[in-house]
């Protein structure tokens, strides 16, 4: 607790989107996308065969060279279909990407709403609540000591005292799990496969 996780909005956000393995999945799948529509408007011209033989006539004692050049006529079928269909996997996986987007920053919003409320109640615990408890139990064991005060409120007030050190404690663990959740770009599962 001596030194808290100071984090911003900004930067964690920013962070989050260029440094997320699942964003990098999904524009990865955006370029696979790309190629595929590349390779499909390459699908409307043809491929051009061409091919060469060298025979030797045992009848006749020549040699022939034969050359041959076929192009297909690609009069109905310009691949249109397969070139639609590339492009609408190209617009279903940038739609992809800006869906990862909305989800890490959805899921970075709660987590870091998280992180901010539990920063703010541990700045409260260690401004406020530890000192007055720390002093309230300091002058009721001295009352106790000069006799006025019973056992009892003495107990009361470390009862009190011990709490509010719980309670801070838990504030802690609060904060720097989502601290550690935010550092790890809201990676769990660490041996799954990065999902959406």
């Amino acid at each position: 607790d001596e030194e808290l996780p100071e984090l911003s909005w900004n930067g964690t956000s920013a962070t989050l989107l260029s440094q997320s393995p699942q964003l990098a999945n999904a524009y990865a799948g955006v370029e696979r996308a790309r190629w595929a529509v590349s390779r499909a408007c390459a699908g409307r011209t043809p491929n051009v065969q061409a091919g060469a033989a060298v025979r030797y006539n045992d009848d006749s004692n020549d040699t022939i060279v034969s050359l041959q050049l076929g192009v297909p006529l690609m009069i109905f079928d310009r691949n249109q279909g397969n070139i639609m269909r590339a492009q609408a996997e190209l617009a279903a996986a940038q739609r992809e990407v800006e869906r990862i987007e909305l989800s890490l920053r959805d899921r970075l919003a709660q987590v870091y709403r998280e992180y901010d409320i539990a920063h703010e109640q541990v700045q409260q615990y260690q401004r406020d609540i530890l000192p007055y408890a720390k002093q309230s139990l300091e002058l009721t064991r001295l009352g106790y000591e000069q006799g006025e005060f019973s056992y009892l409120e003495l107990l009361t007030s470390q009862k009190t005292f011990a709490r509010a050190n719980l309670a801070y404690v838990g504030r802690l663990r609060e904060l720097w799990l989502a601290t550690v959740q935010i550092d790890g770009l809201l990676l769990t599962g660490g041996l799954q496969a990065p999902g959406p």
